[in-house]
């Protein structure tokens, strides 16, 4: 019989420290956007704070609202990335070894290291990946299925 936890279970671990979006040539690491990852909470609380009035008078706009998730994803959420690509080899230089690479390939020859700043700049230059994200970081179906994973390795 299925017990509530094991429909609704988390990893609290899991939920801080990200799960990996698989994009084909790259990846990135997110931590649950809410749950047990409290300083996303926390940030944006603070962040739309400044904000409440408009809020109230129904003013804010989903411009400003995107804009300010980006700017929380880009500080809370966003905890690694990369992609793998080939060198040439040590040994033989005319052999190409695949390495993992911990920056983002933005465009050829644009090859970002994760920065708070560099994340709002993909973000900013790839919305449709941002929509992604949120929609990766928000599901508890990704967290429970970490959970699982833990538990395999047990």
């Amino acid at each position: 019989m299925k017990t509530a936890k094991d429909l609704y279970g988390t990893s609290a671990r899991a939920e801080v420290e990200g799960a990996i979006l698989d994009c084909g040539g790259f990846w990135i690491q997110l931590a649950r956007a809410g749950g047990s990852n409290r300083e996303y909470q926390r940030e944006l609380e603070k962040a739309l704070r400044p904000h409440r009035l408009l809020i109230e008078q129904e003013r804010f706009t989903n411009e400003m609202a995107e804009q300010i998730i980006m700017e929380v994803y880009s500080r809370t959420v966003v905890k690694a990335w990369g992609h793998s690509r080939e060198v040439p080899s040590l040994d033989d230089p005319g052999e190409a070894v695949t390495v993992e690479d911990p920056t983002f390939p933005l465009e050829e020859g644009v090859n970002l290291p994760l920065t708070p700043e560099n994340a709002l700049r993909v973000f900013q230059a790839l919305p449709d990946l941002f929509q992604d994200c949120q929609k990766f970081a928000g599901k508890p179906t990704v967290f429970r299925a970490a959970l699982e994973a833990m538990k395999g390795n047990s």
